[in-house]
């Protein structure tokens, strides 16, 4: 837990001292939500959601957004 705290905090100095993208691809999502500026969820075989964090439906956690989602998937594929 300390070593992925430790690299977060990199990647969000790294980001915001270069100016550049950190494409962070992950199923841990806590700690993401303060700084990271967008979110493209995978689902099979689509591109489900990517837009700004912002744009993403109000009133859940970025947690509980995205295991709604993955909850959805694990139902359809099973019919």
């Amino acid at each position: 837990m300390l070593t992925r705290a430790d690299l977060l905090r990199f990647l969000r100095s790294e980001s915001e001292e270069r100016e550049v993208t950190i494409l962070y691809a992950t199923h841990v999502l806590d700690g993401l939500a303060d700084w990271a500026t967008h979110l493209a969820f995978l689902s099979p075989g689509r591109l489900r959601f990517f837009d700004r964090i912002a744009a993403a439906p109000p009133g859940v956690s970025l947690r509980e957004l995205c295991e709604r989602w993955m909850r959805e998937d694990r139902k359809s594929e099973r019919g």
